[in-house]
């Protein structure tokens, strides 16, 4: 009798997540938006049936709240309540956004739903055909940054056939989530487990193959920089040999493109080329974000005079709210680079200084008045850093163009 096991591994399914800023949307869009996360658990939990899987594996941010709604609470006991049906279990472990309380739920799930409770590494064991032995090892946030390294409290034993360990957090090198639960590599491999299933990080990535060392990322973009495919990994482990197959699961794809629209000087020209990119995106729900490249001087007064956004419109009305649609959420001209911007003004002092006082703003100053509005900060989220630098470089574009009128491509 075989001793493989087929298991599903997920994590950041972030359910009701609140999409804040997309509610620009028509109403038809972003109510199917808003929905997108449930829909993506509906697949989960048919996809786990389809592919007979012995278990689900789900690691840290389930909800995007620590406090869930009923309604989120609810579809999720209906989903472990399906997979029971289906004699498939589930190993849940809380991460930063969802972390573990005190009497946080108040519903009882059915026995084949396993929780991982405690702050400390626990665990939890999986049997199949009363032969095939899995220690599955986890733990959950108790408060929403958690520091320390818990690399040490995983541990194998005699007496199982396979190791998985469940980690949500991130290496000690990254530079794009916070560092919470930080690990390092080394450390894991020297643990000797068959599988380590991460998460936190919502970038799809296999860290090591020797033992697998992977984060399935999330499993619905939330925003425009969370694009592509966005799913899961079904795993089969057989004689500690593993075998990983990603499965998309997003409901909601968030795309960014550059398109090339040197060949387009006339309105008319930029609209068919649009036109045809769509509908290369057309078998799916996509909101896209497009940057304009190799930008015409004529295309660049349109951008500027509002000719594009008006354009855009026109595209964005046609859309209605079927199976599948794609939604133009923003447009942007590529940047200029400094030295085009010099070459324009050469030595002028006033062009100087403007440039200079961009990069001196003080955006805490600048958008304290907006942020703290009682009704726009209900609709607001912080600005990254690299959103503060977008918008500066959009205004410093904006700006040079509004007071020359002047191609900066041109000398």
């Amino acid at each position: 009798m075989s001793d493989s096991i087929k298991f599903i591994h997920t994590a950041d399914l972030h359910l009701d997540s609140p999409f804040k800023g997309m509610n620009t949307l028509p109403a038809a869009l972003y109510d199917q938006l808003k929905k997108s996360t449930f829909a993506v658990l509906d697949r989960l939990v048919k996809l786990a049936i389809e592919e007979a899987v012995d278990f689900i594996i789900i690691v840290g941010d389930l909800f995007d709240e620590t406090v869930q709604s009923v309604y989120a609470q609810i579809q999720f006991l209906k989903a472990c309540q399906r997979l029971e049906q289906a004699n498939i279990a589930v190993y849940l472990s809380y991460g930063n956004h969802d972390y573990r309380q005190v009497n946080q739920s108040l519903l009882q799930y059915p026995d084949n739903t396993h929780l991982f409770i405690q702050g400390d590494v626990e665990e939890k064991i999986f049997k199949k055909n009363e032969q095939t032995i899995v220690s599955i090892q986890g733990f959950s946030y108790l408060e929403r940054a958690l520091l320390a390294d818990k690399t040490s409290e995983f541990k194998k034993h005699p007496g199982a056939t396979y190791f998985i360990g469940m980690l949500h957090g991130s290496t000690g090198q990254s530079d794009h989530h916070d560092r919470y639960a930080p690990f390092q590599l080394q450390q894991l491999k020297t643990k000797g487990f068959d599988y380590w299933a991460l998460g936190h990080i919502h970038l799809r990535q296999q860290l090591t193959k020797e033992p697998p060392i992977v984060y399935p990322g999330n499993t619905q973009g939330r925003s425009t920089k969370e694009t592509g495919e966005k799913g899961c990994y079904v795993v089969k482990i057989d004689k500690h040999e593993a075998q990983l197959q990603f499965k998309p699961l997003h409901s909601v794809r968030f795309e960014q493109l550059e398109i090339d629209v040197s060949t387009c000087n006339q309105l008319d020209q930029f609209y068919l080329l649009l036109s045809q990119t769509i509908k290369t995106l057309s078998c799916d729900k996509v909101i896209i974000s497009i940057k304009l490249c190799n930008v015409s001087y004529e295309l660049e007064a349109a951008y500027y005079s509002g000719a594009i956004a008006e354009l855009i419109e026109v595209l964005n009305d046609a859309v209605e709210a079927t199976q599948n649609w794609c939604w133009i959420r923003a447009v942007e001209l590529e940047h200029k680079d400094n030295e085009s911007h010099a070459l324009l003004t050469g030595q002028d002092p006033f062009s100087l200084e403007l440039a200079d006082n961009f990069n001196q703003i003080d955006w805490l100053t600048i958008s304290s008045e907006l942020w703290q509005h009682k009704q726009a900060r209900r609709f607001l989220t912080e600005l990254s850093l690299e959103e503060k630098l977008e918008l500066t470089e959009q205004a410093k574009e904006l700006a040079f163009y509004q007071l020359t009128g002047i191609d900066t491509d041109e000398n």
